[in-house]
Order: C-alpha cells, then sequence, then structure tokens
C-alpha cells in the first residue's frame, strides 16, 4: 500500500532563530577548533553550551535565553526541566520575543511541561506570526487546517501557508503545495502545487520532497511519470526523516518498481520507516514477518508490528492483526 500525498498533520517542534551571521563563512569554519579536541565529549560540549547559554541569557540576549529553554526542555547540558524552560519561553514572549512565543505555543500545543492547551497555543502562534515568525505562521495554519484551537478554515489555513511560505518557511510551502493540489481553500492548481513541492525539496524539506515523489510515482502535477526519480526523491526524504516515504521507498522495493526488487532491503526500510512513526511502514514490516518474505517467518513480530502499524492509524495494519490473531 502507497502513502498518497501528505500534509504535516502536527505542529513543528522548537526551533531557534539562527543567527546572524556578518563574517565569510570561511571566516567561522577556521576559528572553531572544539570539534578537532579529542578531549572534547559530547556531553562536555552540550554542558559548554549550556554554560554559554545560560551566561548570554544572563546578560540579556534574548537568542541564548531560548536556546537556553530549548537546553532545559531536551535535557541538553543540564538535567531536563520542562517547567523551568515554559518559564523560559514565558519569561522571552512576555518580553515580546517571537521565539519565545512560538516555543511556548509547541509547549502548550503538545501538552508538554504544561496541561495541553490548543486554544492557548493558538493565541501564542497569532502573537508570533504577527511579529513575522514564519515557522509559527506555518503553525498556525496547521491549527486552521485540522481545526484545533480555532474553528477549521481551509482558506485561512492558505492565508498562513502562504505568509510562512512568502517568508522561505519551506515547511508552509509544501504545506501550501497541499492545499493547491487538492483545492482546499484555494482554486485546485495540481502544477503549482508541483512547484511549491519542488522549491521545498530543493531546500531539502522532506514533506515536499514526498509529495514531488507521488506526483513522478504517478504521473501527477505535470510532471512525467517516472519510478526512478520517484525513487530518487522517496529516498532522500526517507533519509530527512520521513517515515512515510521510507514505506513507499520500501514497497517500490519490494516490488522492484523502478528499481531492483529487493526483499530484504524492503524489510529495511519498513523498519526505519516504523522506527519513524510510520503506521503503513510497521504494518507492511509485519506483513513481511508473517509471509517470512526477506525476514524470518514470525507470527509473533508479525503481530507486533500490525499493532503498531493500527496504533499509529494505519487501517490496514488494524484488519492484518485482526485477521492473524483469529489464525490459530
Amino acid at each position: 500500500m502507497f502513502l498518497a500525498l501528505t500534509i504535516l498533520g502536527g505542529c513543528r517542534r522548537h526551533k531557534k532563530p539562527a543567527p546572524v551571521v556578518t563574517t565569510p563563512p570561511a571566516t567561522i569554519a577556521t576559528s572553531t577548533t572544539a570539534d578537532t579536541d579529542p578531549d572534547t565529549t559530547s556531553a562536555d560540549a552540550l554542558a559548554k553550551g549550556f554554560r554559554l547559554h545560560s551566561a548570554g541569557c544572563d546578560a540579556g540576549k534574548s537568542d541564548d535565553c531560548i536556546s537556553l529553554g530549548l537546553d532545559y526542555e531536551n535535557g541538553q547540558g543540564v538535567p531536563q526541566d520542562l517547567t523551568r524552560a515554559v518559564a523560559i519561553f514565558k519569561t522571552a514572549c512576555d518580553g515580546s520575543d517571537s521565539w519565545g512565543c512560538y516555543n511556548l505555543a509547541v509547549m502548550y500545543d503538545e501538552g508538554h511541561g504544561v496541561a495541553e492547551d490548543k486554544t492557548k497555543a493558538f493565541k501564542l502562534y497569532t502573537s508570533s506570526c504577527g511579529q513575522d515568525n514564519r515557522s509559527a505562521c506555518d503553525n498556525l495554519g496547521i491549527l486552521y487546517q485540522n481545526g484545533t484551537g480555532v474553528a477549521k478554515s481551509d482558506a485561512m489555513a492558505v492565508k498562513f501557508f502562504q505568509k510562512s511560505c512568502d517568508g522561505a518557511d519551506q515547511h508552509g510551502c509544501a504545506n501550501l503545495g497541499f492545499m493547491y493540489d487538492m483545492g482546499r481553500g484555494v482554486v485546485k492548481d495540481e502544477v503549482k502545487a508541483t512547484e511549491l513541492y519542488r522549491g521545498a525539496c530543493d531546500d531539502n524539506e522532506k514533506t515536499g520532497c514526498h509529495n514531488l515523489a507521488w506526483n513522478y510515482e504517478n504521473g501527477a502535477g505535470g510532471v512525467p511519470k517516472d519510478l526512478k526519480r520517484a525513487g530518487q526523491l522517496y529516498d532522500k526524504a526517507c533519509t530527512a526523516g520521513k517515515g512515510d516515504s521510507c514505506a513507499n521507498l520500501g514497497k517500490m522495493t519490494e516490488e522492484g518498481s523502478g528499481r531492483t526488487m529487493d526483499t530484504v532491503r524492503a524489510g529495511e526500510l519498513y523498519q526505519k520507516g516504523c522506527d519513524l512513526s510510520s503506521g503503513i511502514a510497521c504494518s507492511d514490516l509485519g506483513r513481511l514477518y508473517e509471509r517470512g518474505d526477506g525476514v524470518p517467518l514470525n507470527r509473533t513480530k508479525a503481530l507486533s508490528f500490525y499493532k503498531q502499524g493500527c496504533d499509529l492509524n494505519d487501517a490496514d495494519g488494524c484488519t492484518r492483526y485482526g485477521a492473524l490473531k483469529r489464525k490459530p
């Protein structure tokens, strides 16, 4: 089973602002020696980063305060402390820092360190987007598209995906492409959708690559059917962490569609996709274990992967789990 076009189903995780680079990249590269220091461990580097972020935040540097909040939120260089992370993001947001509001919104959106509150997340994304935070605009579009925290409105989703894309946020461009592809909140235009997917993929945005691959696989959106190109794009998206792309590439590999048939490799791709929370990948891996194709025959593993697929909302996984459980 192939997974078709996808929109980002949930809001993106935390980001911190990119530093403003005023010196040539070569100068930055040649002035950094930490990576070549054999005595510097990963833990040492994270701890040093935390100390520098803490000192910078104490000195009133807003970027360092956001990074400090992320350190606490992710347990980087310091024991994880979600309450502290929320407090730091809130202080930054209260000081009109768009990234503080954005990260605080994500915490409320996901119920991370605070009680989940989609309405509050919506308000915080709105504030951050109003300060031209393109990532916040993209997540705001997702809330409108899903109708969470606010009344569902495809037209409003398009508005904020467009604003995000205009700010060169490729997540927003990929989502805008999906809306054009489906004709949701905007006049359907599959060719424009493909252009948006291509631009996003060229900037290594995995959902853009996935949807562009689907178009090449099916000869849709104004591009000719090209299974080899589809496989290349699914591979790019899979490598970037798109589990559904790993699933689709696995299926093409299992069937020898545009590439050499290899059930062992297909199983590896399904496993990677499943590890990346793709329900369809888990279900397809279960199918291989049930049949002993490319992997050892193993009913217990088949059931386990079918259940994972079902838990990740893949209907095929649910059906196969139920059917296999009934077998003696």
